[in-house]
C-alpha cells in the first residue's frame, strides 16, 4: 500500500509550536515571569510571501514606513525610519525578519509592533533573533501537526 491520499486529504493539521527559553529577554518579562518565546512552522505560503517581501528591498521597506507612518507615534515612526532609510538592509536579513514576525506566536506581535520590535532584536539582541529563526525554519521542516482523532464515546470498562 502507498501514500493514502484520501486520508491525507481528509487530515486537520495544526502549527507545530514550540517554546523557546530566552533568558537574555528576561527583564522584559513580568516579574517571576519565565522568558518564553512561542514559534511555530511556516507554510509554503507564508515562505513565498516571506520572499517576495525581501526581494523588494529597501523600496518595500520605504513603503512600509510610509504607511505606518499613519499609525504610529513619532518616536517608533524615527526608529522604522531610521532603520529603513539607513543603507539598504540585507535581503537575507528582511526574509529572516518576515519569519520572525510570522513565526512568532507569543509575545504577540500583530499590528503595528512587530516590525519595530523585529528591528529591536536585529539591533540589540542578534543572536537571539537569530536562534528564533533558526527554531521557526526547523519547525517549518517538521511540518504541521496531524490532528489526533477524538475518542467515539466512553470507553467501556
Amino acid at each position: 500500500m502507498g501514500f493514502d491520499a484520501k486520508a491525507f486529504k481528509r487530515e486537520k493539521f495544526t502549527p507545530r509550536l514550540e517554546d523557546v527559553s530566552v533568558p537574555d529577554l528576561a527583564p522584559w518579562f513580568g516579574d517571576g515571569e519565565t522568558p518564553i518565546w512561542t514559534v511555530r512552522n511556516l507554510t509554503a505560503r507564508e515562505i513565498a510571501r516571506a520572499r517576495e517581501v525581501a526581494a523588494g528591498g529597501a523600496k518595500n521597506q520605504a513603503a512600509l514606513a510610509e504607511i505606518l507612518s499613519k499609525r504610529v507615534g513619532s518616536e517608533s515612526l524615527a526608529a522604522i525610519r531610521e532603520w529603513a532609510g539607513e543603507s539598504e538592509t540585507p535581503q537575507g536579513l528582511t526574509l529572516k525578519m518576515e519569519y520572525f514576525i510570522v513565526g512568532t506566536v507569543s509575545p504577540d506581535l500583530s499590528g503595528d509592533a512587530a516590525l519595530e520590535v523585529a528591528i529591536r532584536m536585529v539591533e540589540a539582541f542578534p543572536l537571539v533573533f537569530e536562534a528564533l529563526v533558526v527554531r521557526i525554519m526547523e519547525l517549518t521542516g517538521l511540518g504541521a501537526v496531524p490532528g489526533k482523532s477524538k475518542p467515539s464515546g466512553k470507553t467501556k470498562s
